[in-house]
């Protein structure tokens, strides 16, 4: 599905925005391997995306297009900061924050999204 760049830029700005007022994130994970649920990027070459969503019901409505095995999860905001970021960092892996329903959106390096929610966090005093 090809989503508006417009929309995807919003649907990120609303992630960071939500995301630090509610200091937490919401990860389809594979309960099989303990995992936030992957897929894979339409943009790099041999990368992965891992979705993450600010509202709980943004994650429900796109769990259908994962595996049997998952479930939504919270996550509080530091330890996505503290341990996902680094570890899709690390892997060459990217975050697609806030996608639509059918898994499309903006696929973001790590520490860009990072350096974002850093930025709106000082500026929000939270």
């Amino acid at each position: 599905m090809i989503i508006n760049r417009a929309d995807s830029i919003a649907a990120y700005d609303r992630f960071v925005q939500r995301a630090v007022e509610s200091k937490s994130v919401w990860l389809i994970v594979d309960t099989e391997r303990d995992l936030p649920a992957t897929c894979d990027s339409n943009e790099v070459t041999r990368s992965f995306v891992v979705p993450v969503w600010s509202d709980r019901a943004y994650a429900v409505r796109a769990q259908p297009k994962f595996a049997f095995n998952t479930d939504v999860e919270e996550v509080p905001l530091e330890n996505f900061l503290e341990r996902t970021i680094p570890f899709l960092s690390d892997q060459n892996g990217l975050a697609g924050p806030n996608w639509n329903a059918d898994l499309a959106g903006l696929e973001v390096d790590p520490l860009e999204l990072l350096q974002k929610l850093q930025k709106h966090t000082a500026a929000h005093g939270k």
